[in-house]
């Protein structure tokens, strides 16, 4: 008679069998798990370091007012790490106006997690440092380097003294060129200045401005109230009001009644339209004839006009602000990367 083997000798192995399997699976499901947080933490970890990667490299090109030399390095510190830039000569065209690359490497910090990085990223620009000439000095709060016509007739306000809130400075009212220098206009002092020294007295350079080496943020009078910073080739007609840095290559005709915070810089002449009772205020700084300094003979000045009022008020802190504008990195269009190499 045969005898029957008890089944609990093969169910334990296979209950044991099945817990690990089901550890396995759990322990799996568990790991993946982790992997797709660590997937999503480290994503999240690069778009924060790419934030703080292109808010260095703003921060070092807005910052700039020096040109920088070749291999120029910076820590910029931002808000949960900080940001590596780099700036190295792309193609260095002249001395003044060289291309380059600024590479700018964020680099987020958990400091729960020690002084490592946790995620780092690399951005980059192609920029070109601009370089017009530096307004450094005012002879006068209107320079005819053109040389300027006798006075006839309508009323010239020219106040010399700096406003109360800059430097409270003086400077001359009005400087002409010393081979053109008439009688001014009633109450205003004229001084001469030597025509062949207008570089040394008008720290502009105006063959860089023309040749193109200067990229204003707008080549059209659009937009005039936003202290911005304005080219035109050939003449201009100014009728609205605005603020910044105008420049006009030619002529430049003021028409009606306009307000101007600012520097204007004219390479021919400033001419004034407009009917009886019109009035034009400039509280800056205005140089005409900038053409004078090229070689060129631009028309003489003329200032007045039947029935106008015009008033040219120095004020350097309108100056400083206008002339921002002059030096300093113009990113080039389409010129931005975020895949850039680094070794």
């Amino acid at each position: 008679m045969s005898r029957r083997l008890p089944e609990t000798g093969f169910a334990l192995p296979l209950v044991m069998l099945l817990m690990a399997i089901l550890t396995l699976l759990l322990t799996a499901a568990f790991a993946q798990i982790q992997r797709d947080r660590w997937v999503a933490d480290s994503s999240g970890a690069a778009v924060t370091a790419l934030a703080m990667a292109q808010s260095g490299l703003q921060a070092y090109i807005g910052s700039g007012t020096a040109r920088p030399p070749d291999g120029d390095s910076v820590r910029i510190n931002v808000v949960g790490g900080y940001a590596d830039v780099v700036a190295s000569f792309a193609q260095r065209l002249d001395t003044l106006n060289p291309l380059y690359i600024v590479r700018s490497t964020g680099h987020l910090i958990v400091p729960t997690e020690g002084a490592d990085p946790m995620a780092s990223r690399t951005v980059a620009q192609f920029a070109q440092w601009q370089s017009a000439g530096a307004l450094t000095t005012y002879p006068a709060v209107f320079n005819a380097l053109n040389g300027i016509d006798n006075y006839s007739s309508g009323t010239v306000n020219i106040i010399a003294a700096d406003s109360p809130s800059c430097n409270g400075t003086l400077v001359v009212q009005l400087a002409v060129a010393d081979d053109n220098y008439p009688t001014p206009p009633p109450g205003v002092t004229a001084t001469a200045e030597p025509h062949h020294q207008g570089s040394s007295l008008i720290g502009v350079d105006c063959a860089s401005i023309k040749g193109g080496s200067f990229t204003a943020a707008s080549t059209t009078l659009t937009n005039l109230n936003s202290w911005s910073s304005y080219l035109i080739t050939g003449d201009a007609t100014l009728s609205l009001s605005g603020s910044g840095l105008l420049i006009v290559t030619d002529n430049l005709t003021i028409s009606g009644s306009v307000t101007w915070a600012g520097v204007i810089l004219v390479g021919n002449q400033i001419i004034f339209t407009g009917t009886a009772g019109s009035v034009v205020t400039v509280s800056g700084l205005v140089v005409a004839g900038l053409d004078r300094l090229t070689a060129g003979t631009p028309p003489n000045e003329t200032l007045g006009g039947t029935g106008l009022t015009q008033t040219f008020k120095y004020d350097s802190c309108n100056i400083r602000h206008a002339m921002q504008f002059v030096t300093g990195f113009a990113p080039i269009s389409n010129g931005w990367v975020d895949n850039w190499a680094t070794y």
